[in-house]
């Protein structure tokens, strides 16, 4: 049994489900930001194809994408099959997405236009398949509980795990470099990314084949696409948290990508692999303290609840950017690693909270619709995700240019002061205004209970009418 449960106590989830389906987050993480780690270095530094373009090519499909997760979200809700609702479509999405990802970096053109338009393609191929894996694995997250603390828990399993991955992808860039790989971005890749690609097979598969989904709907009646999408977005404590969550990824993202050209150009002045080595060092120092946030933000989220727990995380996020101001320096190149800490230390348990705050935001839906839809709230926050990596990534180039970077050409003291102040300013302002915004968010531990007792008795009332 991969549940236990008695009569009036909330439901526990076991270890077995928890690992089996937390290791799906090893290909979430991987092939998502496997991309948006790599296509800069592998595509700009490598190919040498324009930021700017790389960036239409990444949002186009990524944004068309975007409006294609309700349907898919709204087909896994109503989706009856013996495998379950969410299952075959992970499974499906899984086998897909590997290939993609392993045949996005092996373009079979030297001509630099017809190499951006392979990217491009293998780009839409690539949103696409995620999806049909991501919108059902997340749902299936949700499903497994419904007690306050044990949504936390479970979901916290796949974040954990994900991390190891997340020390991965830090070290990919470095790895592509590797002599004994041809020393290039073009050679290394070439055998980086089909490894990468095997594991994230395998990885995805397992939520498919070992978990089984912790609610029957089989009775359940079918939900149209647009009643799923208005009962998303009239929930209240939903769109606050999609609102706020758009922002927070809207300035990390603009900006991530800065970071590598500060120390490319300015820190380690033009030795890429000095810079891709340090680059993994900053990363793995910030998933190490994710590691330390998400003890952290589940202790604080017991205590004090989740509203209090993600506002925290912001604050030590906030402060971490702020800190770069002072820690990015040519001569100390590992001051940056105390903000690096600082960041791991506060975004990691936003990630979480917002993931299990969307989990209580599915119960209260339940309570006013009678309906379990996660595949459909699970589709807009990954609505949300996706318009904000379409965005992101044509202003990502944009700010590149903004700064004054010239394929080619190495960029002078004006430029990557430039990059620096957008790299801080843009993160801060975006992490204060997600604060404000979460401040009215109302889903606490006392309404959740209330709302989990007004659920049963709604249940045992049709048990016994039926």
């Amino acid at each position: 049994m991969h549940h236990s449960s008695t009569e009036g106590q909330p439901t526990k989830v076991s270890v077995r489900t928890k690992f089996t389906w937390g290791v799906g987050g090893i290909a979430d993480c991987m092939l998502s930001y496997g991309v948006s780690t790599l296509v800069m270095p592998i595509y700009n530094i490598g190919y040498g194809i324009s930021a700017f373009w790389l960036g239409v090519a990444i949002s186009v499909p990524r944004l068309a994408d975007a409006f294609i997760d309700p349907a898919i979200g709204n087909f896994s809700d109503n989706l009856r099959t013996k495998w379950g609702r969410r299952r075959p479509l992970i499974l499906i999405g899984a086998v897909v997405s590997s290939i993609v990802f392993s045949l996005m970096w092996l373009p079979p053109f030297h001509d630099k236009s017809m190499i951006l338009w392979y990217f491009a393609f293998m780009m839409l191929l690539s949103t696409l398949s995620m999806t049909l894996f991501s919108i059902p694995y997340t749902a299936m997250g949700y499903e497994f509980t419904s007690d306050y603390d044990e949504k936390t828990r479970v979901l916290s399993w796949r974040f954990y795990i994900s991390l190891l991955a997340g020390i991965s992808v830090q070290w990919l860039y470095p790895l592509v470099l590797l002599p004994v790989f041809g020393g290039t971005e073009a050679q290394g890749i070439r055998y980086i990314g089909p490894l990468i690609a095997l594991i994230c097979l395998a990885a995805a598969a397992s939520p498919a084949l070992f978990c089984h989904e912790a609610f029957e709907h089989k009775f359940q009646p079918k939900v149209r696409i647009r009643d799923g999408v208005r009962t998303a977005i009239t929930n209240r404590p939903f769109m606050i948290l999609m609102g706020a969550f758009l922002i927070i990824l809207i300035s990390q993202w603009t900006t991530g990508s800065l970071t590598t050209y500060i120390n490319i150009f300015y820190v380690f002045q033009g030795d890429k692999l000095a810079a891709a080595s340090f680059g993994g060092i900053f990363g793995t120092v910030l998933v190490v303290a994710a590691f330390v946030s998400m003890m952290l933000i589940n202790f604080i989220s017991r205590k004090a609840g989740k509203k209090t727990a993600i506002l925290t995380g912001l604050s030590l996020a906030f402060l971490g950017n702020l800190s770069l101001s002072v820690t990015i320096q040519q001569h100390y190149p590992y001051l940056q690693l105390i903000s690096g800490a600082l960041i791991g230390l506060g975004l990691q348990g936003c990630w979480l909270m917002i993931s299990s705050m969307t989990a209580d935001t599915c119960d209260a839906s339940e309570l006013k619709t009678g309906l379990r839809e996660e595949g459909m709230f699970g589709a807009a926050s990954a609505f949300i995700y996706k318009i904000a990596l379409a965005g992101t990534a044509v202003a990502a180039g944009a700010i590149i240019k903004l700064a004054g970077y010239v394929e080619g050409v190495t960029p002078g003291l004006d430029v990557t002061e430039r990059m620096k102040v957008l790299l801080i300013a843009i993160q801060c302002v975006g992490l204060a205004t997600a604060f404000g915004i979460l401040l009215f968010y109302p889903l606490t531990r006392k309404s959740m209970e209330a709302i989990q007792e007004e659920l049963k008795k709604k249940k045992a009332t049709a048990q016994e009418a039926s």
